[in-house]
């Protein structure tokens, strides 16, 4: 229910409040997953156009007020500690988003939390009856599990460098993977070619680097 007038103002006195950290990110419409929103009208949402006036927006403004891109809708102030983490290369992506503690495992805790333990991922249930009987019957409150593939591992190790630091070693990636990266990168050879001809990105032999002009895009690369 956003208008590009109504998230002027909503920004401006976001910026008075100077927080550490904004997420910035666009309302997604799922009613198949949560009822409340079944009743809303899709007339009532903004238009693609106004949309990018609004991130656009947003990115001049908040970079205006000595906030830093992180990436994913991420900012954060210059002196944060994910700012410092990105300039020293240890900055994480986990399912809670960027974080610069070290890289660890995730014990997600509640209902529908989501855990990562090494290759492995898993969801606890998402209704309160089941997820309470559960430990009543001496069980985890887990419902769903899934062993992460050598490639998709491979697939996570490329995507988190990518939003952390915006480039990819290739060849540290390719003695780590050997020819499940080769295999990967060959299919998707030719977008990334035509976002490295758009400007977005420098692509070589041996390194994946998002230039400045692609780095708002980093989730599409």
């Amino acid at each position: 229910w956003q208008s590009l007038a109504s998230f002027r103002n909503k920004l401006a006195a976001i910026v008075d409040l100077q927080p550490n950290r904004i997420l910035l990110f666009d309302y997604a419409h799922q009613p198949q997953r949560y009822r409340t929103s079944r009743h809303f009208s899709g007339n009532r949402f903004a238009t693609t156009a106004d949309k990018l006036a609004m991130y656009q927006h947003a990115v001049e403004q908040l970079g205006a007020a000595g906030y830093c891109y992180i990436g994913l809708g991420q900012f954060a102030l210059e002196d944060d500690l994910l700012v410092s983490a990105r300039e020293d290369a240890i900055l994480r992506y986990s399912r809670l988003g960027y974080s610069c503690q070290p890289e660890a495992n995730l014990l997600g805790l509640g209902m529908g939390a989501v855990s990562q333990i090494g290759a492995l991922q898993l969801q606890n249930r998402r209704d309160a009856a089941s997820y309470q009987a559960q430990p009543e019957l001496g069980q985890l409150a887990v419902f769903h599990g899934h062993r992460c593939s050598a490639q998709e591992q491979m697939q996570r190790a490329h995507s988190d460098a990518l939003l952390c630091n915006f480039q990819v070693d290739l060849q540290a990636l390719e003695r780590r993977f050997g020819a499940l990266l080769r295999d990967y990168l060959a299919v998707r050879k030719p977008v990334l070619e035509q976002m490295a001809d758009d400007g977005l990105l420098a692509l070589s032999a041996g390194s994946l680097t998002i230039l400045p002009a692609g780095r708002l895009l980093v989730g599409a690369v």
